[in-house]
C-alpha cells in the first residue's frame, strides 16, 4: 500500500508539473510537436482505462493545461486517426469528452 501511495502521489506531482509547464506553450518543448508529445499523447490516452484500480485516480480534466493539450492533439488527424478507445476504455463514457475541442470546455 505504501509503494502504492508513492507511485500515486509521484503520477500526480508529474501531472501538476506537466500542467504547469503547458499553461505557456502548446507543446512540452514549446511551439512544436515533438516525439514527447507523441510519447506522453500514449499515456494520457489510456490514463484511467479498464483498470478498475486506476477509476480512483482523478480525471485528466483536474489540470486543465495538460487536459486541454490532449484534446487538442486528439484533434489532430494522425492522432484521432490511430487512437481506438475500446481497445482500452468503455468508448461511450470516455470519447464524448475527447470529442469537445479545447476552449469549448462549459
Amino acid at each position: 500500500a505504501a509503494h502504492d501511495d508513492a507511485v500515486r502521489a509521484t503520477l500526480l506531482d508529474a501531472f501538476a508539473r506537466l500542467d504547469a509547464r503547458l499553461a505557456d506553450a502548446p507543446y512540452l518543448a514549446g511551439g512544436q510537436l515533438t516525439e514527447a508529445d507523441v510519447r506522453l499523447w500514449v499515456s494520457l490516452v489510456r490514463y484511467r482505462g479498464r483498470r478498475h484500480d486506476l477509476a480512483t485516480l482523478p480525471p485528466l480534466s483536474d489540470y486543465p493545461h495538460l487536459w486541454s493539450y490532449a484534446r487538442a492533439l486528439y484533434q489532430l488527424p494522425a492522432f484521432r486517426a490511430t487512437t481506438d478507445f475500446s481497445a482500452f476504455s468503455e468508448p461511450a463514457a470516455v470519447l464524448a469528452s475527447w470529442e469537445t475541442p479545447p476552449g469549448d470546455d462549459a
